[in-house]
């Protein structure tokens, strides 16, 4: 599997389980509440929480794949946190502007509510197809996740907190 190009540190982990493996690729998911249970942050979880509320935390993605892997092995993957922060901002930011700038101009123009509502949201709908045409393929290449290392313990927590005591 590929490792990061930049350091670990500079990456947002995640322990992820092998569902199924490829040629060059493994597909992996963040099952979350298949292992939680038993560690020592149980109480101030909050994969256990939402998971114990219905919500599945659980996401199929595909990481680059050379290390000789089994279905169900425990992986740490990483995602590079300031490409996350940068099309966070993108996706959230630019349809917010659009919203406000067609509302703006409606008012500018001094149309009634309903025509500045109608143009706040043509704003905001313009505003996708820019976000993606901006983010493009370089974007998604950088939010794919890579492979950091392969866990030994089956049973260990999957929490980010775990991650990080191993760490220190």
């Amino acid at each position: 599997m590929k490792t990061s190009a930049t350091a670990t540190d500079d990456l947002l982990h995640a322990v992820v389980r092998v569902v199924a493996v490829g040629d060059g690729e493994v597909r992996v998911v963040a099952d979350q509440q298949a292992a939680c249970g038993g560690c020592s942050v149980a109480a101030g979880c909050g994969s256990r929480r939402l998971a114990s509320r219905g919500a599945s935390a659980a996401t199929a993605v595909r990481i680059d794949g050379t290390v000789a892997l089994a279905i169900g092995d425990l992986l740490e993957v990483g995602i590079d946190g300031a490409a996350l922060t940068r099309a966070a901002a993108l996706f959230y930011l630019l349809p917010l502007l659009g919203l406000a700038s067609g509302a703006l101009l409606a008012g500018l123009l001094q149309w009634s509510n309903g025509p500045a509502l109608l143009a706040g949201m043509a704003g905001f709908a313009a505003a996708f197809p820019v976000c993606r045409r901006l983010h493009g393929a370089r974007g998604s290449a950088a939010l794919r996740p890579v492979f950091v290392r392969k866990l030994d313990r089956p049973g260990a927590c999957t929490t980010g907190a775990s991650v990080i005591a191993r760490q220190l």
